[in-house]
């Protein structure tokens, strides 16, 4: 087979295939046109820079979860944006929080999975199986015998990755991190350089008429609150001065001082144990023809 044909055909087979394809793959497809691993590798090379390198065309070969596939250039992202396409299916940041945990700590369980998380997983991790972006890779031997779970090659082909180690690393998180806090803080500051070169004066971001409205509704709500606490307490003390009245003409609390009693209710218990010590004294009538002068009161007997 010449290098023109095999070429063509190794192009044909990429490009029908569902999946990406591997070298493996085609040198079993191609065994009976005797073509070695060597010829196919440096056949899928001039492909990749036929394709690549060609500015006119809008779609590339790329390496993807360990074989080839064709794929469209970012250059027509925006376009292709606009056509009316399937859309696939997105995924929640819980399922992406999850598939993230088990792609960088693979072969992973699924307790070590919910203590980082910290909430149950289960219904995420079987989100994350129906899509065949994880799957079962054995048990550990421990009590229980729990499952272990990795990524699939679906996975890799989602996020258009050859394989796990390209994955971007920690430190590479780590600096994405910081570039995007650094450009949160220059954005408030690129903001105040505006209004400075604007006078430092915003008519816009300025309502005194509002907020003077706003604190007048609020004074009026503070003093109807006053009045009602006002009118209760008034209620309370005439209420109360009732009850003192009552207590003390009933003759106060007999032979007993509770405790807690306030000064006006012991008033009325010594006014009680002192009309009962002391004797009760009434004037007797002058006898007939007596100078009521020389009758003084004495005591009954």
């Amino acid at each position: 087979m010449e290098n023109n044909e095999l070429k063509s055909v190794i192009e044909a087979m990429i490009f029908v295939a569902e999946e990406p394809v591997d070298e493996k793959a085609l040198h079993t497809m191609l065994s009976d046109a005797n073509v070695d691993m060597e010829r196919i590798q440096q056949t899928l090379e001039e492909i990749q820079n036929d394709w690549n390198q060609d500015a006119r065309r809008g779609i590339g070969l790329m390496q993807v979860s360990g074989g080839y596939q064709f794929r469209t250039k970012p250059v027509a992202t925006p376009w292709l944006q606009k056509m009316n396409l399937p859309k696939a299916a997105k995924l929640s940041p819980a399922s992406l929080e999850t598939l993230a945990i088990i792609a960088y700590r693979q072969p992973c369980i699924r307790s070590e999975i919910e203590s980082i998380r910290g909430v149950d997983s289960g219904g995420v991790i079987k989100t994350l199986l129906e899509k065949r972006l994880v799957k079962i890779v054995g048990r550990r031997d421990e009590a229980g015998q729990p499952l272990i779970y990795g990524t699939t090659p679906q996975f890799l082909e989602l996020f258009n990755l050859n394989a796990l180690h390209d994955l971007p690393t920690l430190k590479d998180i780590e600096e994405f991190m910081r570039e995007r806090r650094a450009a949160m803080t220059e954005a408030p500051a690129s903001s105040s350089l505006v209004a400075e070169k604007n006078g430092g004066d915003d008519e816009a971001f300025e309502e005194p008429e509002e907020e003077e409205e706003e604190t007048e509704v609020i004074e009026e709500v503070d003093e109807s609150e006053d009045e009602e606490a006002l009118e209760k307490l008034e209620e309370s003390l005439k209420h109360l001065n009732v009850v003192e009245k009552t207590v003390l003409m009933m003759g106060g609390f007999k032979h007993a001082e509770p405790e807690g009693m306030g000064e006006k209710g012991k008033l009325g218990a010594e006014v009680q144990r002192s009309s009962e010590t002391e004797p009760s004294v009434v004037q007797a009538d002058a006898p007939a023809g007596e100078d009521s002068a020389q009758s003084p009161d004495r005591p009954v007997q």
